[in-house]
């Protein structure tokens, strides 16, 4: 092995980009319940537009932040993953709350507190804001109804909250000053460390979250919607009502770039490409540009996923090409010059 100190890398990565960008999530969070009580004291389209607008700015964060999803995001006992971010969304399951006034007289905090991962997170909170109808002056029209929109602000206002609860408790479970998860990663192979035998084993689980996320950005964000696994589905799609789909993705390579240099915002410190490029400046040139073709075919998707899987094939088998490209990239090249395992894509599925 190189005598490169993982470490060292992982207390950096943890400094620089996981806290902060789960700070950034919670701040955010709380951003989009302020705006969320400030709309339904007063149903306007403007405020309408800011609530949403506060929605996709508290999505960027939690997009990137699936770079380094596990530990507390996928496990057990707090398994917060799933209570913020459960897609694609299922209406059935939202209009069974908003709809049944004997299970739920009272939608309240305390009672979506209660409610399972279908129910609330992010993916409900954009049903609510954007699928009401066609267009914001349905949607509008929806809140501002003096017997449906009373309900539906409740469910809202109750699902802003216990985001900011979740975003909150996935924040402090990583920081030292709490649950000290990220203490877990840096003190592997050590008596501190409950969670991974060897430096080695937590440095893995960084590189194969990396990894999946890659994965699963081109196999279900992209290939589901896209007829891949059959037909063309775009119920399938991630935040399919709001037309973020695209940017959903854009936000993962950005949250993979971060722990690839180490940089996230004004803060930065060693990263992956440190490491790779003790082993083989080709492949840090290689990642980066295919990182890059990634994100332009991306971005050159005309219109949100939803349409374009219709009438926009080439630019969406374009961007799901750029994106198995890398990922090949990742598990064989990078992965053999770093003597790192892939092991199974334990994804949900969703």
């Amino acid at each position: 092995m190189s005598a490169f100190d993982r470490r060292v890398l992982l207390q950096a990565l943890g400094d620089n980009v996981i806290l902060p960008l789960y700070a950034q999530l919670a701040e955010r969070a709380g951003a989009l319940d302020r705006e969320a009580l400030s709309f339904c004291e007063a149903t306007d389209s403007a405020g309408l537009v800011r609530v949403q607008d506060a929605w996709s700015e508290t999505r960027a964060p939690l997009k990137r932040a699936e770079a380094f999803s596990f530990g507390p995001y996928k496990e057990y006992p707090q398994r917060l993953g799933p209570l913020l971010d459960f897609w694609p969304a299922r209406p059935d399951q939202i209009l069974g709350v908003l709809d049944d006034e004997n299970a739920f007289p009272v939608l309240d905090t305390e009672v979506v507190s209660t409610l399972g991962a279908a129910r609330k997170g992010t993916p409900v909170i954009e049903y609510l804001l954007y699928a009401s109808a066609s267009d914001d002056n349905t949607v509008l029209a929806v809140f501002s109804d003096p017997e449906e929109g009373p309900r539906r602000c409740n469910y809202l206002t109750g699902l802003t909250a216990d985001l900011v609860v979740q975003a909150s408790a996935l924040h402090e479970a990583w920081n030292p000053s709490g649950g000290n998860y990220l203490g877990q990663l840096v003190d592997a192979g050590t008596a501190s460390s409950t969670t991974f035998p060897s430096v080695q084993a937590a440095f893995s689980e960084v590189f194969n979250r990396i990894s999946y996320g890659i994965e699963n950005a081109y196999e279900l964000k992209i290939g589901k919607p896209f007829g891949k696994r059959g037909v063309k589905d775009v119920e399938q799609a991630e935040s399919a009502y709001s037309g973020r789909s695209v940017g959903d993705i854009i936000d993962n390579l950005i949250g993979i770039e971060a722990l690839y240099s180490g940089e996230y915002g004004e803060r930065s410190g060693l990263g992956i490409a440190d490491f790779l490029r003790t082993r083989s400046r080709a492949l840090d040139a290689e990642f980066m540009q295919k990182l890059s073709a990634a994100r332009e075919a991306l971005d050159g998707i005309p219109v949100p996923l939803t349409m374009a899987v219709f009438e926009h094939e080439t630019e969406v088998q374009e961007a799901y090409d750029a994106l198995l490209a890398l990922h090949r990239l990742m598990t064989v090249d990078v992965a053999n010059a770093l003597s790192i395992t892939i092991t199974f894509n334990d994804t949900d599925g969703d």
